[in-house]
C-alpha cells in the first residue's frame, strides 16, 4: 500500500474514533440534560452537620423514660369530718322548736348515691357562716361538724337560752345538701382522636374543636382528678400531658379554723401566725372568692405565667412532682384547661413527599422510624409507584435503586434552622446515628449522586430499552 493510502486509512480511522467519542459525549450529555430537565435535587444536595457530630444541644430529648404519676396525688385528702361552710343545707330537728312530738321528723332520700338520707328540716349555711333558727340570735357554724354543731344547739337551748329540759330535748342535725364548687372545664381535644391512628398525615387547615362544660364537685371533691373524671378522663393522646389551672379568685380565711396542712409554695409566712400573706390561713374548698378586677392584672398573660398553676401527669423516675395538694384544690370560678398538642408535628419533603404528622406523645419516634411512617402513608395514598412520588428508601433493602440520604432541618431556640445529614445505611447499623425527631423538624429525603444516575438510568433509560426490546421481540415473532 502507498503512503498516501496509509494516510488515508489512518484518517479515516482516527475521524471514526473521533466520531464514537463524540458519540459517548453526546449520549453522557443527554443523559445529563434529561436528569437537569427532570428536575433531580441529588445534583444540588442539601449539606448539613454529619448526624454523628451533633451535640447534645441538638438532639431532641427522650420521652420514653417518663411515667405517669400517681393519680391520687391528684385528689384531696379529706379530713375525718365534714366541716361546715357557706352552700351546705343542713336537716335539722329539735322537738318543740322545729317540729311537734306529734309529728313525725321529715326525711329526705337524696338522688346522690353517696349521700344518706337526711332527717330534719332543711336550714342552709349562709354566705357568712351563719344559720338562723327560732328563739336564738344567728349562730357560726363554719369550720364545725355535724356532732359538734348539734352539742352547740343542745347548750343553746338548755343552757343559753333554757327552752328544752336538760336530758329531755331530742335534737338531730344531719346533712341534706352540701356545698358545691363549679368550675369551668376546657378540653381542647378532637373528639374523633381514638378512631383514628396516631401517626397519619394531616391537614394544616383541619379543624379541631374542642370541648367546655361546666361542672359541679360536691365539697372535699373539688381537686384535678375528679374534674378530670367528671369531664372525660384523662387527656387523649392528641393533647398535651400537662393541666393548667387558671384562678383568678383568693378564698378568704374562715375565721376561727386551724391553720392549715398545705401552703402555696411561693410566698413567705409569717412566723408568729403561720399564715402566708395574700393567702387564707386554712384553704376550705368552696369558701366565698374575692374576685380581683381584670385592669389590676398585668405581666405575662399567657399559660407560661407564674400564676398559672400547672400539673404534669408524667414524670421520669426518681422525680418530684412540682405541686402540692393545695394546688390541685379547686375553686368557685376557676378554670381547667387541657391544651392540644397541635405544635407537635414534623414535616416531609423531597422523596417522601409533603406531609404534615404529629409527633407521638409518649414514646420516642427516631428518624428511621418518620421515614417509614412517611413512606407508608404514601403506599396508602399511591397504592401503584408511581414515578411522581419519588423513590424507594434504603430501609427495604430491595434490589432496585434507593435513596439513603434524609437532612433534617432542625430549628434552634433564636429562630435559625441547622441542616442535620443521615445516612440511612450507616444509621440502620449505628444507634447513635438514629436522632429522635422533635417537634418542627422538617425531613428532606434525597438520592445522593450515584444513586441519582443510576435511578435515571434505571427508570428513563433500561426501562424504554426493555420495553423496546419486548415490543421488538414480539413483532418479529
Amino acid at each position: 500500500m502507498s503512503r498516501p493510502a496509509t494516510e488515508l486509512a489512518r484518517t479515516k480511522a482516527q475521524s471514526a474514533q473521533t466520531r464514537h467519542g463524540s458519540a459517548h459525549s453526546v449520549r453522557f450529555g443527554l443523559l445529563m440534560l434529561g436528569m437537569l430537565l427532570s428536575g433531580c435535587a441529588a445534583l444540588f444536595p442539601h449539606r448539613g452537620i454529619p448526624a454523628r457530630f451533633v451535640s447534645e444541644e441538638l438532639k431532641a430529648p427522650s420521652r420514653e423514660s417518663t411515667r405517669t404519676i400517681d393519680l391520687s396525688l391528684l385528689r384531696q385528702t379529706p379530713p375525718a369530718d365534714y366541716r361546715l361552710d357557706s352552700g351546705d343545707v343542713l336537716g335539722i330537728y329539735i322537738d318543740g322548736v322545729l317540729g311537734s312530738k306529734d309529728e313525725v321528723p321529715p326525711v329526705h332520700f337524696p338522688n346522690d348515691k353517696d349521700l344518706v338520707p337526711s332527717i330534719g328540716f332543711p336550714i342552709s349555711v349562709r354566705e357568712d357562716g351563719t344559720i338562723t333558727l327560732p328563739m336564738l340570735p344567728p349562730l357560726i357554724v363554719r369550720g364545725l361538724s355535724l356532732r359538734e354543731l348539734e352539742d352547740r344547739l343542745r347548750q343553746a337551748y338548755t343552757v343559753d337560752n333554757p327552752v328544752l329540759r336538760p336530758g329531755m330535748e331530742r335534737i338531730l342535725v344531719s346533712l341534706h345538701k352540701p356545698r358545691v364548687v363549679r368550675v369551668l372545664v376546657m378540653r381542647q381535644e378532637d373528639g374523633n382522636s381514638q378512631s383514628r391512628p396516631i401517626l397519619q398525615p394531616e391537614s394544616p387547615s383541619k379543624e379541631k374543636r374542642g370541648v367546655g362544660k361546666v361542672i359541679a364537685l360536691p365539697a372535699y371533691r373539688n381537686d384535678v382528678l375528679n374534674a378530670l373524671a367528671e369531664s372525660g378522663g384523662l387527656p387523649g393522646q392528641d393533647a398535651d400531658n400537662t393541666v393548667y389551672i387558671m384562678r383568678r379568685a383568693i378564698p378568704p380565711h374562715p375565721a376561727g379554723l386551724p391553720q392549715p396542712l398545705y401552703q402555696p409554695p411561693h410566698t413567705p409566712h409569717d412566723p408568729a401566725t403561720g399564715a402566708r400573706p395574700g393567702y387564707p390561713g386554712q384553704l376550705w374548698p368552696t369558701s366565698a372568692p374575692q374576685i380581683a378586677p381584670v385592669a389590676a392584672m398585668s405581666g405575662d398573660m399567657s399559660l407560661d405565667s407564674a400564676e398559672v398553676v400547672k400539673i404534669p401527669l408524667r414524670v421520669y423516675p426518681g422525680e418530684t412532682v412540682p405541686f402540692t395538694e393545695a394546688d390541685i384544690l379547686l375553686y368557685d370560678g376557676d378554670v381547667v384547661f387541657l391544651e392540644s398538642r397541635e405544635r407537635e408535628y414534623f414535616f416531609t419533603a423531597g422523596l417522601l413527599g409533603n406531609g404534615q404528622y404529629q409527633l407521638p406523645r409518649d414514646h420516642d419516634l427516631d428518624v428511621l422510624g418518620a421515614v417509614t411512617v412517611a413512606e407508608s402513608s404514601t403506599r396508602m395514598s399511591f397504592p401503584r409507584p408511581t414515578k411522581s412520588i419519588g423513590g424507594i428508601t434504603a430501609l427495604n433493602q430491595d434490589i432496585t435503586v434507593s435513596a439513603s440520604k434524609v437532612v433534617i432541618f432542625r430549628k434552634l431556640p433564636d429562630g435559625n434552622e441547622v441542616p442535620i445529614k443521615i445516612d440511612l445505611y450507616r444509621a440502620m447499623r449505628d444507634p447513635n446515628e438514629r436522632l429522635n425527631i422533635q417537634p418542627g423538624d422538617r425531613i428532606v429525603l434525597q438520592y445522593s449522586r450515584v444513586e441519582a444516575m443510576a435511578a435515571f438510568v434505571e427508570r428513563h433509560l433500561l426501562e424504554g430499552f426493555l420495553i423496546g426490546a419486548a415490543t421488538t421481540l414480539l413483532y418479529n415473532r
